[in-house]
């Protein structure tokens, strides 16, 4: 039962507030759930084993030394918290949850250190494998996972104007993506190279085996595949805006009475004191996203759009690859749509206008259909 709840717990308590439900609704959720009475270290356990396999709860050798599983023990005791908390602004209304999010990465920042301290003494002790990053991949994993959610709430909520999505899509595509694609891949080799280690039938029809714990050892594989869709996604709008912005298609604030840098900080003000991912800072995101860059091919609006369209073909592609729901249905949708407008702009269509282009948010809340009129 424990195991099932850690599959399946967090997902489900964020998909379940997303539906907007009723306060009853919610705090019968909350009391339904068994890490609410108390077991929750046992389920953060069972989460890190099914998430990562570190030696620490898999090798023989450690799960017998005393101070070995005192370190964990401790850890994970550590973890309850802010996972309680996580669990329970799930039960909030959406505008709460995002306040309650900067604050629970306060508490993920101090995880992120104690992960890391843990990790390093348990490599000591490590004989035939590393241990280095395991509980740190699991903490940085979920740390990723809040500071996604609370930017794409930030649309849901509608608290961006137009002219700011381009540097919280580029946040999303270059970074916290990004990031989040590298640990699922590293937990992934982790598994391949921990059930192949420490297969209790090791030498017992060895070839069979290893192609059974090939197979099995890539479970991350969906998530990282999602993902990548979403980072593709993310990345065609930056280049799309980009391009509007070009062409002068956005309404941009009169610099005498606007600050872009004070928005900018503003919107990534709770990721200032994060360890992992070092925070960017406005002028490094105006470094990383100026057209000086490249020096070898002239940029024009033309060539933005052109590399929007291709982003939007490449999650496409990727999203076919994944059984469908009426979500995929949708991103589908919305991937296909975006790739024609752009392809379209691309050719020069509409050029000269200047007519700001509509972000139609009715077939999901964080990723638009984009429309030219």
């Amino acid at each position: 039962m424990g195991k099932y709840y850690t599959v399946v717990s967090a997902d489900f308590f964020i998909d379940f507030s997303k539906s907007s439900p009723c306060i009853l609704s919610r705090s019968a959720l909350q009391m339904m759930y068994p890490g609410s009475t108390g077991n929750l270290k046992d389920i953060l356990k069972e989460s890190v084993k099914s998430f990562i396999s570190p030696p620490a709860l898999i090798s023989k050798a450690l799960l017998n030394n005393s101070q070995a599983k005192h370190y964990v023990d401790t850890f994970l005791s550590h973890c309850t918290r802010p996972f309680t908390l996580f669990l329970q602004l799930c039960g909030h209304n959406r505008a709460r949850q995002r306040d309650k999010l900067a604050h629970i990465l306060e508490d993920f920042t101090s995880l992120q250190d104690e992960a890391e301290r843990v990790d390093a003494y348990l490599h000591t002790l490590s004989v035939n494998s590393s241990h280095i990053a395991c509980f740190g991949t699991w903490i940085l994993y979920h740390t990723l996972r809040i500071m996604i959610m609370y930017l794409l709430t930030g649309f849901e909520l509608e608290l961006y104007s137009v002219h700011e999505f381009y540097y919280i899509y580029w946040y999303l595509y270059e970074f916290l993506y990004g990031w989040l694609i590298s640990a699922l891949s590293r937990a992934d080799s982790f598994l391949a190279e921990n059930e192949l280690l420490y297969d209790p039938h090791k030498g017992k029809g060895a070839t069979k085996k290893k192609q059974k714990n090939k197979k099995k050892s890539r479970q991350h594989n969906k998530d990282i595949v999602y993902l990548q869709a979403l980072q593709n996604m993310c990345g065609g709008y930056y280049k799309a805006l980009m391009g509007f912005r070009l062409e002068m298609k956005l309404i941009i604030p009169n610099p005498r009475f606007d600050s872009e840098q004070v928005r900018y900080e503003h919107r990534f003000a709770p990721f200032q004191n994060l360890l992992t991912p070092p925070p960017v800072v406005y002028s490094e995101f105006k470094e990383m996203t100026s057209f000086e860059r490249f020096q070898q091919q002239p940029i024009d609006s033309s060539f933005l759009y052109i590399a929007g369209y291709k982003h939007f073909y490449q999650a496409r592609k990727l999203l076919e690859t994944i059984a469908p729901d009426s979500e995929i249905t949708d991103l589908l949708t919305i991937c296909k749509t975006n790739f024609v407008v752009l392809k379209l702009l691309a050719g020069g269509h509409k050029k000269d206008s200047i007519r700001p282009p509509e972000f139609d948010f009715s077939k999901n809340k964080y990723f638009a259909t984009m429309k030219i009129t």
